[in-house]
This record gives C-alpha cells, sequence and structure tokens, in this order.
C-alpha cells in the first residue's frame, strides 16, 4: 500500500505495559507532525488509562490466544483469519504510513495484516524475553526496537535497535528529592491492573512494620474494583494507607514515595530507573518465559533494587528487611543512585525516530 499518508498507527492492548510506551511515543511522533491512531481491544482497563490521552482510538475485538489450555488455544487459532480481515478493513479505511505494535493481543494481527498489506511495520518489545507474536512479527518488521539487549537477540534480528522502555513525560519532568533520612513512604503498585498477590500480602507487611518505621504511610494501586477491599485490611491492620484503583498521577506518587513495591513489568522497571526509586520488586509468578524476574535482574545485580518472588515472600522476613533498608538513608541513596544510572530517558523519542523514518525512506 503506498500513499502519502501522514497517519501512524500504533498497537497496543490488555496493560498498561503495553499502551503507556505507546502513548509516550504517539505524543513524540505527533510532535514530528504525524497523527497517530492508537488500536486497542476496548477493555475497561485501557478506556481508563486513554481516557486523558487527547489520542483517537479505535477498538479491534481480538479473540486472546490462551496457551493455559487446549480450548484456549483452538478458540485462539480460530480467530486468527477474522482478527486478520478486520484489521485489514481497518488500515484500508486510515490507509497509515506505517503501523507499529507495542504488544497485546491486538497487536499481533494489526501488524501482520499491514506487512500482509506491504505497509511499512515495527515492532517493540519491552520485556526481556520476547512473547511468540513478537518473535514472529520481527522476521518482517523494518524496524525492531527492544528494552533489553537479550530480547533482540532472542527474536532472531542482528539490526535491533536498544532503546530502553518509553517512559510518561510527566513522570521525567517530577525530580525525586535525594533521601535525606528515613523512610517513611512506600508506594505499591501491581501494574495498571493490579496484583492480587500484593493486595492481599502487602497489609501484612504494613502490619508488621508500623512499630519499626515512625510515620509509615502507604499509597497502594490495587486494580480497578478492589481498593475498598485492599483499603478495608490496612484499617484492620492500624496502618495509615490511600488505597484506588488506579493513580492517574503517577508521576505525583513517584515524587512523593521513598520506596516501591511493585511487579517488574518492563514498563514499571523504565518507570523506577527514570526517577531513581529504590525498589523491592516482587515478579508475577506466572509471567510468560518468567520475563518479569529477568527484567529485574540487571537492577538487582546493580544494587538498585530488591526482589522476591511469590514462592519466597514471607511477610515477617519482608517486613524485617524493609526495617532496615529503610531506616538507612545512606543505603536509600545508593539504591537511588544504582537505579537512575541504568534508565534510558529517551526512549519515545529514540523509537519516534525510527518508526517516522520508515516513512520518509
Amino acid at each position: 500500500m503506498k500513499n502519502q499518508s501522514r497517519t501512524i498507527v500504533l498497537a497496543a492492548a490488555q496493560t498498561g505495559g503495553h499502551l503507556l510506551p505507546a502513548v509516550e511515543t504517539a505524543r513524540v511522533i505527533r510532535e514530528m507532525g504525524f497523527a497517530t491512531v492508537m488500536v486497542t481491544s476496548g477493555q475497561a482497563i485501557e478506556k481508563e488509562i486513554l481516557k486523558n490521552s487527547g489520542m483517537e482510538v479505535r477498538t479491534l475485538h481480538v479473540q486472546k490466544i490462551n496457551r493455559m489450555g487446549v480450548s484456549g488455544l483452538v478458540k485462539g487459532a480460530l480467530s486468527i483469519p477474522g482478527a486478520l480481515l478486520a484489521s485489514a478493513t481497518m488500515l484500508r479505511e486510515i490507509r497509515p504510513a506505517a503501523v507499529a505494535g507495542f504488544g497485546g493481543f491486538t497487536s499481533g494481527p494489526l501488524v501482520l495484516a499491514a506487512q500482509m498489506m506491504l505497509i511499512p511495520t515495527a515492532v517493540f518489545e519491552a520485556n526481556s524475553v520476547p512473547g511468540i507474536t513478537n518473535r514472529i512479527l520481527a522476521r518482517s518488521a523494518r524496524r525492531v526496537f527492544v528494552t533489553f539487549p537479550s530480547a533482540g537477540s532472542r527474536m532472531g534480528r542482528k539490526d535491533f535497535e536498544v532503546t530502553g522502555n518509553p517512559v510518561r513525560r510527566e513522570i521525567l519532568i517530577h525530580q525525586r528529592p535525594e533521601p535525606a533520612g528515613p523512610a517513611s513512604r512506600i508506594l505499591v503498585v501491581g501494574g495498571s491492573q493490579g496484583s492480587r498477590f500484593l493486595n492481599q500480602n502487602v497489609p501484612k507487611v504494613a502490619a508488621l512494620l508500623k512499630d519499626r518505621i515512625d510515620g509509615l504511610v502507604l499509597r497502594h494501586q490495587c486494580g480497578i474494583g478492589n481498593s475498598n477491599a485492599v483499603a478495608a485490611e490496612y484499617r484492620a491492620a492500624g496502618v495509615e494507607a490511600q488505597a484506588t484503583d488506579y493513580i492517574h498521577d503517577m508521576a505525583e506518587a513517584m515524587s512523593w514515595a521513598d520506596f516501591i513495591i511493585c511487579r517488574s513489568g518492563a514498563g514499571t522497571v523504565g518507570e523506577v530507573t527514570a526517577v531513581g526509586i529504590p525498589a523491592l520488586f516482587v515478579p508475577f509468578a506466572l509471567a510468560s518465559d518468567d520475563h518479569q524476574a529477568h527484567n529485574a535482574m540487571d537492577l538487582v545485580r546493580a544494587g538498585a533494587s530488591l526482589m522476591k518472588r511469590e514462592s519466597e515472600f514471607d511477610p515477617a522476613s519482608v517486613a524485617a528487611e524493609l526495617a532496615v533498608i529503610m531506616r538507612d538513608p545512606e543505603r536509600l541513596r545508593a539504591m537511588s543512585s544504582a537505579a537512575l544510572a541504568a534508565g534510558r530517558r529517551d526512549a519515545a523519542q529514540r523509537i519516534a525516530r525510527g518508526i517516522v523514518s520508515m516513512v520518509k525512506a
């Protein structure tokens, strides 16, 4: 499909880890004089994340391929022809100059349809271990962008570009004060959809910390529909905490916090390094190919963070370890500096320039 379009389509769905890098990249692309269209699957969390973005959003209904069972695989496979047809119809209507996939189950059929229609395509892989969809799409994509070098080699490409993971601009412009004393403010983030494991276990940790940390207070992003139950757990434990479904002003929350307990999706890891906040990562145990643990490894080795797998997360031992760290300003400063040193703050610009270069080539 050859045209003089100034529109670039970005496909992302399902989680903030897919959507937020696409939103930030789209912002830069628009500043370069192009129009953008975001294609999502229409889930509630997507609408929550995008409602203040000002972007044009289209919905592509795609059956998620569930690798956990035969019936899920069959249903997903049978939906592929219909998803490709719907994608091609949408692309013929939009007539984009390029299509970029940022992950989630709308990304696969839309990028594949674009490749079949000879529209230039790009793929962004946020995690250290790429999923099967991106490994397939990367074979024919004109540009491949990755957060971690290990992902590029696993995608079978030698010409991949290590860009880092785009972080929300409002987070980048916030400056966290350097730790000057003991920490008392903990931010808890279970990803954009929340984390049942953190919702159930962090209040237990806080209950054991409250008598060891003066002025302990928490902010906890719980996921849509979960904040009332989590708030009740904190109240029962006698801990001061603000539990919310979704934190829209994450920049302010990260600037406020002395320490973060979080999952280690690529987006969260990128934000931790962008602002230099000491972290305890708790990887999602069922993440495909254990990619969340791999995402956190470099920061753990650098001394920027701790990591506890779900299987080794004992509230008593976690509380004891956090109490030591949070009372040690020198350790907090060292962790903050190590996190900042590992971050890349220009990822959105790098990816946007790469996508636009396909149009101008």
